[in-house]
């Protein structure tokens, strides 16, 4: 689960961690020491879209924001992310976790998964503080990323700190247009759609990475501070080995779905930035493979 958190969901984790953005930037150090995050441009006359690949969460020492990015961030027309997440998509992401991550009444995680997995799951659980009265109502693909992003936030990874929350205030602040690939019900429900076969293997996963995910995060931090393309592709795509499902209902239908989205931002004249979870712009499935194989030029800058 490490790779959704981190490289692709973005509403699962904000409702998770009860944030909401706020009219304040964090105070990030510029990163001086390489060229920084990676990034590409498609030109289209008076259109140029720059594609930048976010780290949902990052630690408050993280260096990773260039002149080149604040340049192409301060004078952006038009930022678009993979939700929306104003007061509406907020109540929005609300209910849907209402309806669909947790069980109504008379059903429990106890009953829907093997006894010894719940128990694995409610003792990792209970070490990270979160009680098995809560963790039981939840579905297991619900509880799977609770599980993880509790973890992801004892190693000091923050969402306040991830480029998106950085990107999304300065845009509030600069009242720049903003909008998102698609809806929180359309992002949700890749996970909270999977068969209970799925699921089950999404709670496996995350206990399987729990207590090797400082390390991981540490590598993945890095890599992607360097622009090292192909170390973030080996981290956050390998991942998905065990989980083809989800890998083609979480990255692949969505990049399809997104692409002609993008494509339309060329015949809208002004600077648009598009900042995507890190996984969607890497390997042969990704949004610059789609794009590429749609005959457009992508740059790497």
């Amino acid at each position: 689960m490490i790779q959704f958190v981190i490289g692709l969901l973005a509403p699962a984790r904000a409702f998770v961690v009860g944030l909401v953005l706020v009219l304040s930037v964090p105070a990030l150090a510029a990163n001086e020491n390489n060229n920084g995050p990676a990034l590409w441009v498609i030109e289209n006359g008076p259109s140029t879209v720059h594609l930048f690949g976010s780290m949902h969460l990052l630690k408050p020492d993280a260096r990773w924001r260039t002149a080149r990015l604040d340049d192409i961030i301060n004078n952006a027309d038009h930022l678009v992310m993979e939700i929306k997440l104003d007061p509406e998509g907020q109540a929005a992401i609300q209910r849907f976790m209402a309806e669909n991550g947790m069980f109504p009444p008379g059903q429990s995680l106890k009953d829907s998964l093997p006894d010894d997995l719940y128990k694995d799951l409610i003792k990792e659980s209970a070490n990270l503080g979160l009680p098995e009265t809560v963790i039981n109502r939840m579905r297991p693909w619900y509880a799977a990323l609770v599980l993880s992003m509790g973890m992801i936030q004892r190693l000091g990874f923050d969402p306040r700190q991830g480029v998106e929350h950085v990107i999304a205030t300065k845009a509030a602040n600069a009242n720049i247009k903003v909008s998102g690939l698609e809806t929180p019900r359309e992002q949700l429900s890749t996970m909270a759609g999977q068969s209970p076969k799925v699921q089950e293997a999404m709670v496996r996963d995350s206990l399987r990475q729990l207590h090797e995910m400082g390390e991981k995060l540490d590598d993945l931090t890095a890599a992607w501070t360097k622009g090292d393309t192909a170390t973030l592709e080996e981290l956050l795509i390998g991942g998905f080995e065990e989980l083809p499902e989800l890998y083609e209902a979480v990255l692949v239908e969505r990049n399809r779905r997104w692409l002609p989205r993008i494509q339309a931002l060329l015949d809208e004249p002004g600077r648009h930035l598009v900042v995507v979870g890190s996984a969607h712009l890497l390997g042969e499935d990704s949004v610059i493979a789609m794009l590429r194989a749609a005959g457009l030029t992508v740059k790497r800058e």
